[in-house]
């Protein structure tokens, strides 16, 4: 979790170890860090995910983050 310059909380990366997924770990922790970021008193979190990545999505839907524009981000690989 991060803080963004408008006090915006963000969820930057979220990585269940392969043995315990499937187990709702993903979901607990983000559920988490949102409770504490709004005991922090932020009001707004947000979090990114691979487009392919079907099992965050899931997460991050059920969680309640909404879709909104996103960013394109170009990799060049060797």
């Amino acid at each position: 979790m991060g803080l963004r310059p408008d006090r915006t909380a963000a969820h930057e990366f979220t990585a269940v170890d392969r043995a315990y997924r499937g187990r709702a770990v993903a979901r607990a922790l983000k559920a988490r860090a949102a409770l504490d970021a709004r005991a922090a008193g932020l009001r707004r979190v947000v979090t990114g995910n691979d487009a392919t990545n079907a099992a965050i999505i899931a997460v991050n839907t059920a969680l309640g983050y909404q879709a909104s524009p996103g960013h394109v981000r170009l990799q060049l690989r060797p």
